[in-house]
């Protein structure tokens, strides 16, 4: 049995074509959907509502 690495692994076409096929079964945003929302973790807007945060349960 041949342990292949994850670097190698990961570029394989056929893994590709399998990671890009996921989300028709996921609920994935929308590539601009997931850039406003990284733009919004930049704002003052965000930093404060990160920062008031109390109780953070993991």
């Amino acid at each position: 049995m041949k342990v292949r690495d994850h670097n190698e692994l990961f570029q394989e076409q056929e893994y590709l074509e399998q990671f890009e096929r996921k989300k028709e079964f996921e609920n994935c945003p929308s590539a601009e959907e997931v850039q406003r929302i990284a733009e919004w973790t930049k704002t003052e807007e965000y930093r404060e509502l990160n920062f008031k945060r109390q109780n953070i349960k993991i």
